[in-house]
Parts: C-alpha cells; structure tokens; sequence
C-alpha cells in the first residue's frame, strides 16, 4: 500500500471519528475549547470521603484574607491527607511544600512561610479542608487550593 493511500485513509478515518463525536465542520474549534475549560476548571466532584472531626477547633488560614475573599472561585469543601511536596527549583517555578490528596486528585496546596508553619502539623493526617480550588494552568502552574479553614479528622 502507498504511502498517500495510507495517509488518505487515516483522513478519512479522522473526520468519521470526528463526525461520530458530535464534531461538525463548520464548528470553531476554539468554542469547544472553551466549554471544556470551563468544565474542567470546575470542581470533579465533592469528597465522598467521611471525616469524623476531633475535638480540636478548626484553623484559620486563608478565610480573612482579602486575595482569598475577593476571588470569584467557589469555596468547596474537600477531604484528604496534607502531603510534603518536593520543592522544585529554578526558573518558571513556584515553592509548593505541600499538596492535599484527595480520593478525586491531587492539589498542590498555596501557602506562605506563616501558613507553612502552622501547616506543619497536619501532615500526613486526613483533613477536612475548606477552600477554593483555583485555576493556574494559564500560568503553566495547574489546579492548586487555597484554604479558608483546615480542620483535623478523626484517624
């Protein structure tokens, strides 16, 4: 079989596969992309995880601060365990310590040197987070989460 044979037939089978997806010609491309970014950018799911929570008083982290009240992203609620993060380094880089994993992915975790601290404590342990999931891929950066409140879960 010829090599434009070949490529011919692997056109065609391209635009029945396209066809059978629900792609039209005369679609812009660029539409579908942005419906799914925004499906992306959402939540996948809440934490079906249950989490006991101890006589411990939840933390405040991020829930006063203005940059958090003033982002438009929705607070959700998600439950995981707060993981150490390698630190990457060099350039186009940014110093995420911490990531919480969830049963649905995983979340680098937003933090500064105070939160770092006071983070410290709850690693490797189930935690109840309630945050906002924010959008960095336009950065080169991926999902990440800000927490409002941490709270510890029973173990």
């Amino acid at each position: 079989m010829s090599n434009q044979k070949l490529i011919m037939m692997l056109m065609v089978g391209i635009f029945l596969i396209a066809g059978s997806l629900g792609f039209a010609l005369d679609f812009k491309s660029s539409d579908r992309l942005v419906s799914v970014n925004e499906i992306l950018s959402q939540p996948t799911s809440l934490e079906t995880n249950t989490c006991v929570e101890k006589n411990t008083p939840s933390f405040k982290i991020f829930a006063d601060k203005l940059f958090y009240q003033e982002s438009p992203d929705t607070e959700i609620t998600l439950i995981g365990v707060l993981q150490t993060s390698p630190v990457r380094l060099g350039p186009n880089t940014r110093d995420m310590p911490f990531y919480l994993e969830t049963s649905q992915e995983s979340l680098s975790v937003y933090v500064t040197n105070t939160e770092q601290e006071i983070l410290s404590s709850y690693i490797n342990r189930q935690v109840k987070v309630i945050g906002k999931r924010i959008d960095q891929r336009n950065s080169g950066y991926g999902f990440e989460i800000w927490i409002g409140w941490i709270i510890l879960c029973e173990e």
